[in-house]
């Protein structure tokens, strides 16, 4: 997929949001029960997390483009009715528990921070790199970022409804390197899936590192076991 990571000439850094920097709070399968409880319906947290995870990996074997906000609550509407849908057949109570759902995603308490990202990001801005953000997502997580106070860190923040396509689609990875005027190989790509974040990356000609966190000893690059591992690998840009 890549060939030799080289960080010594990084002059740019995009991250992943989901599952790299922030992760739902407490869960998704626990905001799913708590939303349904209002609606007197009740699902335990565990079985929730189970049908949220396969609904999800479902929906992520299909690379989309063309996309906007209104094919995005789309795309979440089915990972939803994929979750939720058998305790809920009534096409109007469905829409109620979908529309609550959503817009919960859309706020940051319903989010955390990874341990160590605020600090990550504030060391590498303050060493002089450029920061983007670079999600497959909609404009909830401009609210959710603003909230939290990350958008600071940022740049840009790149949100693939926004732009058309999706990670790993070579064609958004090219709209973001445009934007930050650097060479593609002086660009890194933060996130924690290989195939949207890591195949994306290589192929529009950029490094990337992996966020793993099962990795023991970091298992070498491409793979990293905490966001804090970066300052190590990145020391400052070169002038």
């Amino acid at each position: 997929m890549r060939g030799e990571l080289s960080l010594t000439n990084i002059k740019a850094v995009t991250f992943d949001a989901g599952g790299t920097l922030i992760h739902p709070y407490p869960s998704a399968g626990a905001i799913y029960a708590e939303i349904l409880a209002r609606h007197r319906i009740t699902i335990q947290t565990p079985a929730l997390e189970h049908l949220f995870s396969s609904a999800l990996q479902k929906a992520q074997s299909t690379i989309r483009e063309n996309l906007d906000e209104t094919t995005e609550k789309y795309y979440w509407r089915e990972i939803v009715r994929d979750t939720i849908g058998r305790f809920c057949p009534q096409k109007e109570k469905f829409s109620e528990v979908f529309e609550d759902i959503f817009d919960a995603f859309a706020c940051a308490k319903r989010w955390k921070a990874a341990d160590d990202a605020a600090d990550t990001l504030a060391t590498l801005k303050s060493r002089g790199y450029p920061l983007a953000l670079l999600s497959n997502a909609d404009k909830r997580y401009r609210q959710v970022f603003t909230e939290m106070g990350f958008d600071d860190f940022f740049e840009y923040m790149f949100i693939s409804s926004e732009i058309g396509y999706e990670k790993p689609d070579w064609r958004i990875f090219d709209h973001v390197q445009k934007y930050l005027q650097v060479p593609p190989e002086s660009i890194l790509h933060v996130g924690d899936s290989p195939m949207r974040d890591g195949r994306g990356a290589a192929e529009a000609g950029w490094q990337y590192l992996i966020l793993s966190p099962e990795s023991e000893a970091d298992g070498g690059p491409p793979y990293i076991s905490s966001l804090s591992r970066l300052l190590a690998l990145l020391p400052g840009i070169n002038h």
